[in-house]
């Protein structure tokens, strides 16, 4: 999917900000966001907004959040700016006693449904849209994958990030995966996968007939909810009643937090990764996080 930011790839790792009560830069936010759209090659029909600057724990420098809007898509990034408001800095700050990951970790919740163990060494989380090709492309990677090699060392856990601007079915399949997930996690997989599965069938199916594409939904979850021995009925009334639209707020708005600005984007202990990548890639990434060095900080129990 792709970000407002053309000429830009965002990791979305960044440092908390510190509780001291220094004076913030004098900022020129007009100057500054005519920098930023050119500098980061932003749509002209991009709508800008910057925040006050804040402090961190780094002295000299202060982080601000930047917000960009078109329509009802919008987008948050995350900068650094020096002491006399001259300088931006727009990358990551790390501290070499910490995990470089300790702010996104901070973010982080291990709430959602999940399949491997709960005490895994690794634990990944993804933020996902089942209307999205590349999370499709990462969901089997994943599931095909993870409990064959990993089954003791590697937890994943799925989030709902779905994008109506460009997805318009993917809201109600998020709910309706949300109203599944309540009635247990093997009922939540099932729909998962076969979502996935049959993407190209749903999505002709949304177009056919778009006034009932949510009866369709509630009618095939209603069917693997029976498949799973779960309560078909309470799921079929959960999805009429969009009793699951919360959950799937806090999702967006964890993402939100996080910089997620397309989909697939998924955190490997912390560690952003944006787009669907081969196993190939991927296994090599887990293989980094199971032979960290001793001496850089790991996860700790964030995750768990």
């Amino acid at each position: 999917m792709r970000s407002f930011l053309a000429l830009a790839v965002f990791m979305g790792t960044c440092v908390a900000a510190a509780a001291s009560a220094t004076p913030t830069p004098n900022v020129d936010k007009q100057k500054l966001a005519t920098y930023l759209r050119y500098a980061e090659g932003v749509s002209p029909n991009v709508a800008i907004q910057i925040d006050d600057p804040q402090p961190t724990k780094y002295a000299g420098f202060y982080v601000f959040n930047v917000h960009l809007s078109l329509g009802t898509h919008k987008e948050e990034h995350q900068y650094y700016i020096t002491e006399d408001g001259q300088r931006v800095l727009s990358g990551n700050l790390w501290s070499l006693n910490e995990s470089p990951f300790l702010e996104t970790l901070s973010r982080l919740t291990p709430n959602g449904p999940a399949f491997g163990v709960p005490d895994a060494k690794v634990t990944i989380v993804v933020f996902s849209d089942f209307e999205c090709p590349y999370c499709q492309q990462l969901a089997k990677t994943l599931r095909a994958n993870i409990p064959q090699k990993y089954p003791k060392d590697v937890r994943v856990v799925m989030k709902n990030y779905p994008i109506p601007a460009i997805h318009p079915w993917a809201r109600v399949a998020a709910e309706a995966g949300a109203c599944m997930a309540d009635a247990g996690t093997g009922a939540f997989w099932a729909y998962h996968d076969w979502v996935f599965e049959h993407q190209t069938d749903v999505n002709a199916q949304y177009q056919k007939d778009k006034d009932k594409f949510a009866a369709y939904l509630r009618n095939t979850a209603g069917g693997l909810a029976e498949t799973q021995k779960v309560d078909a009925a309470k799921v079929k009334s959960c999805i009429d009643s969009h009793a699951s639209a919360d959950e799937v707020n806090k999702d967006i708005a964890e993402g939100n937090s996080l910089k997620v600005g397309s989909t697939p984007t998924f955190f490997i202990n912390g560690r952003p990764i944006p787009g669907a990548i081969s196993w190939e890639q991927l296994d090599t990434l887990i293989q980094l996080e199971l032979n960290r060095p001793k001496d850089i900080a790991g996860p700790v129990a964030m995750l768990r």
